[in-house]
């Protein structure tokens, strides 16, 4: 019953961690988006387009995503290998 509720525990972890992740890329978009409309002289001395920044900090959050949900998944077939010891046996 103990690694049961440990494998449910780091899914719910991992579960966080992916929302976090997903959060905090959100919220740089977003962020760089409207850095991008409020001042377009600052983003205008780069060669490189606005939106590169936000490609690249998006492929490194997916790589993390990636690794998050395969743990995530893992741990969901540890969770569901480990059955709980059935009670009726003595």
């Amino acid at each position: 019953m103990a690694k049961l509720m440990f494998w449910h525990k780091v899914q719910r972890f991992l579960a966080i961690a992916m929302g976090a992740f997903f959060g905090i890329f959100l919220g740089y978009c977003l962020w760089t988006a409207w850095d991008h409309m409020a001042r377009p002289e600052l983003y205008a001395m780069n060669s490189a387009p606005w939106w590169v920044g936000v490609l690249v900090y998006g492929i490194g959050c997916a790589i993390c995503e990636l690794v998050l949900l395969a743990g995530w998944l893992f741990a969901r077939f540890r969770a569901g290998k480990v059955s709980p010891p059935d009670s009726d046996k003595k």
